[in-house]
C-alpha cells in the first residue's frame, strides 16, 4: 500500500489525508502482528483437545504459509507513515493549518 504523492506533500486536507495515514498505519500494525505468529517456534505443545488451542495453531500455520513482507519493507512502510505525518506537524504541509478566530481552532486550507 503506498500513499499518493499529493498526500505525502500535504496538499490535501487533513480529513482524507488522515483516513489515508491511518489505512498505512493498520496494515503495519496486523502486518506485524502475523510477522509474529509467523514466527513462533514449532512446537507440538499445543493441546490439541482444547478447541482455541487448535484455532491457534492452524492460525500460526497460516501465518507461517502466509508471503508476508520482509523486515526492509516494513520499515520503509512506518518511514512512509511517518513522513506523512510530520509533513502536518512540521509546517511544511502545503495546506497549512491556521487558527480560525471564529470558530476559536486549527484548521487546514
Amino acid at each position: 500500500f503506498s500513499l499518493p504523492d499529493y498526500y505525502m506533500a500535504g496538499v490535501g486536507d487533513t480529513y482524507f489525508s488522515g483516513k489515508m495515514l491511518a489505512k498505512l498505519g493498520r496494515i503495519i500494525v496486523i502486518t506485524s502482528e502475523l510477522k509474529g505468529l509467523a514466527a513462533t517456534p514449532d512446537s507440538d505443545s499445543f493441546n490439541l483437545d482444547d478447541p482455541s488451542e487448535r484455532e491457534l495453531k492452524r492460525i500460526v500455520l497460516a501465518a507461517k504459509n502466509a508471503n508476508l513482507p520482509s523486515d526492509e519493507v516494513m520499515m520503509e512502510a512506518v518511514a512512509r507513515l511517518r513522513s506523512g505525518v510530520e509533513v502536518w506537524l512540521n509546517g511544511t504541509a502545503e495546506a497549512k493549518f491556521i487558527y480560525d478566530d471564529d470558530w476559536g481552532g486549527l484548521v487546514n486550507c
